[in-house]
């Protein structure tokens, strides 16, 4: 289980000198403002590398940290109808400057988690990737921790305008297997720290060729949150890594923060998939479905579901496999999905 009084003096001590030099630098903050207290969600460098084999598997193991810049603390609250319900949805509170707050419908859910921690974990608040250079297509890979119960547990930087320097949000409001409810959040000027030897803190890189990779690790690439800044919330690390059987350990070329707009920027097409001008037709059969939009490297930016009442005929300008993917998607234009890929079967197939 995790709690501030498992992390070291070492690891506290580097995150706050760290912590002030990420810090983005932001407008003049008002307490008088009108409207939201948004918060700022930001990762911190990469560190801690390390490459494991457990049964079979060769796996990329790494620290991540995402702290909030604010000047609003990042809180979600999760409910269920039932304890038959497998999922929470997800709202999150926004707090104001005039003291009140809201709570905003978001597209994320919790699920009870999988990996020996007895709580709910927010899903996909973290997104890990990685890719061979100049080889995205063949080596796409991303990580294993997909859900997170994050909160306050190591301090940042209190030099943060509204950084509380005490923590407040605790891992037991994540809620137990017959919670109904639960409460997740990050205060301003604190970090939520996963150790690279925290369960599903990994990539798998099982068969892939030694090499340079770009590693890309963005918080809220899904877009569910609303925030102050946008496009600060991703970190990359170039790093090389030995080929397999060998026991030398990966070792870092470079780090970044800036990814780019490509990290969260939807692609209308593949690279070795069709295109077609004018569109191609697709039928949409009745029942569930599932849009997706992804970025370059395969990495899904938003879902969108429907139920689909009766067949529907759209436009489609391009088919194509994702990196990482097997199965072939089609990219729609019209209709309940236009503007995201459907996958190939499950109801959804091309007009002879």
């Amino acid at each position: 289980m995790r709690s501030a009084v498992q992390r070291s003096s070492a690891v506290i001590l580097s995150l706050l000198v760290a912590g002030t030099a990420g810090l983005v630098a932001g407008p003049r903050l008002a307490a008088a403002a009108e409207g939201d207290k948004r918060p700022n969600l930001q990762m911190l460098s990469l560190r801690d590398w390390h490459i494991q084999s457990v049964n079979g598997r060769r796996l990329l193991r790494f620290t991540s940290i995402f702290v909030n810049a604010g000047p609003g603390a990042f809180e979600v609250h999760g409910r269920r109808d039932s304890a038959s319900d497998g999922s929470m949805d997800i709202k999150q509170r926004m707090y104001r400057w005039d003291g009140t707050s809201r709570m905003i419908n978001t597209p994320a859910e919790a699920r009870y988690a999988a990996d020996g921690h007895d709580h709910w974990h927010v899903q996909g608040v973290v997104t890990y990737e990685t890719w061979k250079l100049n080889d995205p297509h063949d080596t796409q890979r991303r990580g294993g921790k997909t859900g997170f119960c994050f909160l306050d547990s190591e301090p940042w930087d209190f030099s943060v305008p509204y950084a509380r320097t005490s923590p407040f949000y605790r891992e037991s409001w994540c809620g137990v297997r017959a919670s109904l409810t639960n409460r997740a959040g990050l205060s301003v000027g604190w970090a939520d720290n996963y150790p690279w030897f925290f369960a599903f803190q990994w990539i798998d890189i099982t068969g892939l060729p030694g090499g340079t990779y770009q590693v890309r690790v963005t918080v809220d690439i899904q877009d569910s949150y609303q925030e102050r800044v946008e496009r600060d919330n991703c970190v990359w690390t170039r790093i090389h890594i030995p080929a397999p059987g060998s026991t030398k350990p990966p070792t870092v070329e470079a780090n970044g923060s800036d990814c780019g707009a490509n990290a969260i920027r939807p692609v209308t097409s593949f690279n070795g998939g069709a295109t077609w001008d004018p569109p191609r037709r697709a039928r949409i059969q009745p029942g569930p479905h599932t849009g997706y939009k992804f970025n370059s490297v395969g990495t899904v930016l938003r879902t969108k579901r429907v139920t689909v009442q009766a067949e529907r005929i759209v436009k489609v300008p391009a088919r194509g496999i994702p990196p990482g993917s097997n199965r072939r998607h089609l990219y729609v234009t019209s209709g309940p999905f236009e503007g995201y890929w459907l996958r190939v079967g499950d109801g959804v197939e091309l007009v002879p």
